[in-house]
């Protein structure tokens, strides 16, 4: 028979009482309050964790296509990329910018220190349409690249090779002359006219802008560089059909979109947050499966109550209710304080890891190993809601055992052996 509503509030308060400090009890009260902070810590270690992995992958996603743009054409084929071309592309309604570059490689040298760089040739005036990198730099101007052999550099490179505004740099490129004495590489001197930060190491410290008409006139072979278009689309969850579309309009270059361009990365980090949500739901799993253990001791603890009330006529039902609804309560503790403390600590993360910082005097995530220069942190409500379910739903679950086990004993046994 269902339990109405006048017994579901009376079996709620006995769970209470039976969770409730006592002097004499203190033990099971303890192991009690144990359980609940395992399920808090586990739920706050796992909604921090997923936060930073989600905030990890929009900071890179967004980092990235700072520099490659939503869909790139690599012309392979070396055909001439004509005016008709782009406007073809400009005019598609899912289009909010184009922009032509070139791409070469070579070895800056400056004050004794030799680097290899990526240089990009670039439309200084087309590229604010598809890029954010007039906004990243931080000294001088992009539209200083209006000036021949004219460069910007990465924040982390100027630092490495003791450059600013108006130095200059000599760079060879992988092309040039036989004679008499061998190999004889092109070398080209460059001023530098800003300096950006990406927010990425990988890119501040290894790449370079120039103009495309310099590149064009260090390289007199076209076949000596690669040159293509760049992109922005008004909606970035559009490329992949949009890059298949054009290669089917436009056979003889190569579309890539930004999915295929970092595609193992992107893959790497979704990976690893599937293994770290799957590590830390079994620490939560075992957090809570201590509730098992917990009721089942103070199952053992209070067969003497058990007894009174199956003798004042309790149902076996009553009974099982008084374990689940002590159980939930328990769980219902731990996740609803972990997710409060999970959520104040990722919203938070970038000044407790200040904080940490300063007290210890080194930084905790350096940007050459960890990509970025601080630790970012994006919060996902579906993740938060499956876990505050996922959490509850295994909390009721491991009431179950012990509620039954409370109403396995004989009344008229235990209470003859209480006497």
């Amino acid at each position: 028979m269902p339990l109405n509503y006048t017994k579901l509030k009376l079996a709620f308060f006995i769970a209470l009482r039976f969770l409730s400090f006592r002097i004499n009890r203190s033990f099971i009260t303890f192991i009690s309050y144990i359980s609940i902070i395992g399920i808090t810590i586990g739920i706050l270690a796992l909604i921090v964790v997923m936060s930073v992995m989600n905030g990890f992958h929009v900071e890179l996603k967004n980092k990235i296509l700072n520099v490659i743009s939503d869909v790139q054409v690599i012309n392979y084929n070396k055909i001439n990329i004509n005016n008709k071309i782009i406007s073809e592309l400009e005019n598609d309604f899912r289009v909010s910018g184009v922009t032509t570059f070139s791409d070469s490689q070579g070895m800056m040298l400056s004050n004794k220190i030799a680097q290899g760089v990526v240089i990009k040739g670039i439309d200084h005036v087309r590229e604010k349409t598809v890029s954010n990198l007039a906004s990243n730099v931080i000294d001088g101007s992009i539209n200083f690249l209006i000036k021949d052999f004219s460069i910007l550099i990465g924040e982390s490179l100027a630092n490495k090779m003791d450059l600013n505004l108006g130095d200059d740099v000599i760079i060879l490129f992988p092309d040039g002359r036989v004679s008499i004495t061998g190999f004889l590489p092109i070398m080209k001197r460059f001023e530098v006219v800003g300096i950006f930060n990406m927010g990425m190491t990988e890119y501040d410290s290894s790449l370079i802008y120039t103009s495309e008409n310099s590149i064009r006139k260090i390289f007199k072979n076209k076949k000596k560089f690669d040159e293509g278009l760049k992109i922005k689309l008004k909606n970035i969850d559009d490329a992949i059909v949009f890059s298949k579309n054009m290669q089917e309009k436009f056979p003889e270059l190569y579309f890539v979109n930004w999915t295929e361009t970092h595609k193992n990365f992107f893959r790497a980090i979704q990976i690893e947050k599937r293994v770290m949500m799957i590590i830390l739901f079994m620490i939560v799993s075992v957090a809570i499966f201590n509730i098992i253990s917990t009721l089942v001791m103070i199952v053992n603890e209070k067969k003497s109550e058990i007894a009174l009330l199956r003798a004042f006529g309790a149902s076996k039902g009553f009974i099982v209710s008084i374990f689940v609804l002590l159980g939930t309560i328990i769980g219902f503790i731990g996740t609803f304080v972990g997710v409060i403390l999970g959520l104040t600590v990722a919203l938070n993360l970038s000044e407790i890891v200040l904080f940490i910082e300063s007290i210890f005097g080194s930084n905790l995530f350096t940007s050459e190993v960890y990509f970025l220069n601080d630790l970012p942190s994006s919060i996902d409500s579906s993740e938060i809601i499956f876990i505050s379910i996922f959490a509850f739903i295994l909390t009721i679950f491991a009431t179950i055992y012990p509620a039954f086990k409370a109403t396995q004993s004989h009344p008229a046994k235990v209470l003859r052996a209480d006497i």
